[in-house]
């Protein structure tokens, strides 16, 4: 048994792989395993991969069939590893590699969980920044779980924690939201996010607004309650307001203009799309969980006898 795993989810980072393995045999580690997961890459990521693990037995590598996205390339990894210590880090270099001794002493020291936050990265852009500030100011405040502010997917913990995350059966993952809702003894680092050498980030802002989204439904009925609320607001002030227009036409005096009609219908009518929007992605949730498709589908592995889709 390895004591180490780590774990690389890689989607089209074909300039980085070789520079990524370079700088994990500059560690020597003596009883180690490095799990590639191939999230569906176009380029030439799975081969350079293949020649790696083909001079290295400790290196291993899980091709999927297509891009099934980042947060279930982890899955594929943490269900095959062997290590007594798992480690997640991101494929582009932009996580410090030498920080992994300092997160595998503080394992054995006795932390279950090593989590590590950017500190700064001076290539973001500002929309961003301004994103990822206020998403988990919103998670936060809407979420039953405190979400570690400006956490990575560069994590290291035990094989207790490993089993208790794989138990996790819900279709969409959110591991930041999932890690920090476990418990356990935990330490955090921090690191200045290195300037990306090759390629472009794969992370879309339309891929992180998609994982905002599930992030916030995942952990937290709060949206729920506080339509309600909006509702309940909105329809006394409804109910207020006809009170007031039947009593001045009662008394003769007629309510003039059409404009304080107009803007309380699109304040009613906007709230109620906001509410029934809030309930899509709830209901939207359920009926992917009801449909219970696999969450990724395994094309080819590489040094891993078992293979197994999930």
């Amino acid at each position: 048994m390895s004591e180490v795993t780590i774990i690389i989810p890689i989607l089209n980072e074909q300039e980085s792989i070789l520079p990524m393995y370079q700088s994990l045999k500059a560690l020597n580690l003596s009883n180690y395993e490095i799990i590639w997961v191939d999230d569906g890459s176009t380029d030439d990521s799975f081969q350079k991969i293949k020649q790696i693990c083909a001079d290295d037995k400790h290196a291993k590598c899980i091709s999927f069939s297509r891009n099934f996205g980042h947060q279930y390339a982890l899955l594929a990894g943490m269900k095959a590893a062997k290590g007594n210590i798992i480690i997640h880090i991101d494929g582009d270099l932009q996580h410090p590699v030498s920080l992994i001794s300092t997160m595998t002493s503080k394992i054995y020291e006795g932390y279950d969980i090593v989590t590590t936050k950017r500190t700064r990265n001076e290539k973001s852009g500002i929309l961003k920044t301004v994103f990822t500030r206020n998403f988990y100011r919103l998670i936060n405040f809407l979420s039953e779980t405190r979400i570690t502010e400006n956490a990575a997917d560069f994590r290291a913990f035990n094989k207790k924690v490993l089993g208790r995350v794989l138990e996790f059966q819900e279709q969409h993952l959110f591991w930041r939201g999932i890690f920090d809702w476990v418990g356990y003894k935990r330490f955090d680092l921090t690191y200045n996010a290195s300037p990306r050498e090759f390629g472009k980030t794969k992370y879309s802002f339309q891929k992180m607004f998609s994982l905002a989204r599930f992030g916030i439904t995942s952990f937290s009925l709060k949206p729920l309650r506080l339509a309600l609320s909006l509702g309940l607001f909105i329809s006394f002030f409804a109910f207020a307001f006809g009170i007031y227009a039947l009593i001045a036409y009662v008394n003769g005096r007629i309510v003039s203009g059409w404009t304080s009609i107009i803007i309380t219908s699109m304040i009613i009518g906007g709230v109620q799309l906001l509410v029934v929007g809030i309930l899509g992605e709830y209901i939207g949730n359920i009926y992917r969980e009801v449909l219970k498709r696999p969450k990724y589908l395994i094309n080819d592995t590489i040094n891993i006898s078992d293979k197994e889709d999930s």
